[in-house]
């Protein structure tokens, strides 16, 4: 298949991008490492999507939070469509439990830190 035409099809295939949760623009590709390409366009499978990225979460937390920074926060931000996609396009709105150690972490962290805000 043609690199153009390909491009012009994919709207049609993949559900993510012709409901707008995919921002990609029409003349570039989609990337091979493409998380969404993988998830069904159901409520259920991404509600078990959902779930399973929690999972990981909690793995890489465990493995070392500073180390893992930028793979955590991936993850946190794929949850994030996920659970907008749930609410905007399945009228779905997805309980989020707040994880304890994250907010001890965020707490120590912002008592260290506050001291160097602006003020003002």
């Amino acid at each position: 298949m043609e690199p153009v035409t390909e491009l012009l099809e994919r709207k049609e295939k993949c559900l993510w991008l012709k409901n707008n949760v995919c921002k990609i623009t029409e003349d570039k590709p989609c990337p091979d490492d493409c998380d969404l390409k993988s998830v069904v366009w159901e409520k259920d499978v991404i509600l078990d999507r959902i779930r399973e990225e929690q999972e990981n979460i909690k793995k890489l937390k465990k493995e070392g939070m500073f180390k893992n920074r930028d793979k955590i926060g991936d993850k946190i931000a794929g949850l994030w469509v996920l659970e907008n996609t749930l609410k905007k396009h399945f009228n779905y709105a997805y309980a989020h439990i707040v994880d304890k150690e994250v907010e001890k972490t965020a707490s120590i962290f912002t008592k260290a830190f506050g001291r160097f805000r602006k003020r003002g």
